[in-house]
């Protein structure tokens, strides 16, 4: 879809939900890959380096920088039901935890983003990530899985 950005003029939403989601555990998306953040990371750069091709920043930075706490927050938490699953030391889960939400890019984002403004549950993880709150994020993960 973002190779069509730059030959959009005009682009409008319509409320309401035309899709119907279904809860996969076995889909890429849910399942655990050890180096799933190290290729986020690489795909937010080729994706910001192919946006800023067709919009100025101040267009795409916050949805940007929404993407990118979102798929930290997607990381952590996958990390964190790995380790429960396979029965990980909570330290062994803290250094994960850490090597995500200590990344630069991860900092920058979560300093200038209004995370405060997403739905709540997102919003307390997004603080847990930015004060690397590494046994709140467990908490929020666990309460969620229930």
């Amino acid at each position: 879809m973002v190779d069509y950005i730059k030959h959009v003029k005009k682009a409008v939403g319509i409320h309401g939900a035309f899709y119907r989601y279904r809860r996969n555990d076995e889909s890429l998306s849910k399942s655990y890959k050890a180096d799933r953040f190290e290729k986020i990371l690489v795909f937010l750069a080729e994706l910001e380096e192919h946006i800023k091709e067709s919009l100025n920043k101040e267009e795409y930075q916050l949805y940007f920088d929404r993407l990118t706490q979102g798929y930290a927050r997607i990381s952590c938490s996958q990390e964190i039901l790995y380790a429960m699953d396979k029965k990980i030391s909570y330290s062994t889960l803290k250094k994960r935890l850490k090597a995500i939400c200590t990344n630069q890019m991860i900092v920058e984002t979560l300093k200038k983003y209004p995370w405060y403004k997403l739905p709540k549950k997102q919003a307390a993880f997004a603080f847990s990530m930015k004060y690397k709150l590494y046994y709140l994020q467990k908490i929020l993960v666990l309460l969620r899985a229930r």
